[in-house]
């Protein structure tokens, strides 16, 4: 399997391309969900179909057989150059992986990122694959990734997709940072459905090829990685109203 590699490399401005607009799909109805478990930040939850977010703990050596049973194809894994030790692609050979690298500092732009692995994801979506995103604890970085891409995708405020993945994973913690930013990239990504056209700092496919592998053209963002400080069985979301303003 290929592994693609986030890089920080500057690109060309691209020439604008004039695609027809297409009508948003509808987002999945947010279904009832089990009682939410402290131990299930430990795991990967399915926010919409085929598309997974989770922590590095559900990626590693020994989760092998758990990844194959789920059906994935594809994984994102995001993680800074102090986690590269740690945080790893354990199974290249199963998995197609983009591997994002990032710091954990709130100056990081996020809206390139989001747009660089929402492609990732729609190219192993529309190839009927199933896809993991994660970091280290699953709630901060990868979750601003996937709550970007349920944005932009299904033409959704930040505010109701925030509340859509929590409703899945109940333990996501997006900094105020990122989450600024997210809000922010609600006019973007609606005016560029309704024009399409390349940001500034892409070409072609967003891929680059170098020593054999493929690389994204990205910038990077960051991470912070929380802990629940309560344990136990939480409520369902369903009976709380969240306010992600």
């Amino acid at each position: 399997m290929d592994i693609i590699i986030d890089n920080d490399n500057d690109a060309e401005m691209a020439e604008t391309i004039e695609i027809e607009p297409q009508p948003y799909p509808n987002l999945p109805i947010n279904e009832d969900t089990d009682d939410w478990m402290y131990t299930m930040r430990r795991t990967m939850q399915e926010i919409v179909p085929n598309l997974f977010l989770g922590p590095y703990a559900a990626v590693t050596r020994t989760s092998l057989a758990t990844l194959k049973e789920a059906g994935l194809t594809h994984i994102v894994c995001v993680r800074s150059d102090s986690e590269v030790r740690y945080i790893r692609a354990n199974h290249p050979e199963h998995f197609q992986y983009l591997i994002v690298q990032m710091d954990d500092s709130p100056l990081e732009s996020i809206i390139p990122k989001v747009k660089s692995v929402s492609s990732f994801i729609d190219n192993c979506l529309s190839r009927g694959g199933r896809v993991l995103v994660h970091g280290n604890g699953g709630m901060s970085r990868s979750a601003a990734l996937v709550v970007g891409y349920i944005m932009s995708h299904y033409g959704v405020s930040y505010k109701k997709s925030h509340y859509y993945v929590q409703h899945k994973r109940f333990c996501i913690s997006i900094s105020e940072a990122f989450a600024n930013q997210l809000k922010e990239y609600e006019p973007i990504y609606r005016a560029m459905h309704d024009t399409p056209k390349q940001l500034p700092g892409e070409s072609g496919d967003g891929f680059e090829t170098y020593s054999g592998v493929s690389k994204r053209k990205v910038d990077d963002v960051t991470e912070e990685e929380e802990e629940s400080k309560t344990d136990g069985i939480r409520p369902r979301m369903e009976n709380h109203t969240m306010d992600t303003e």
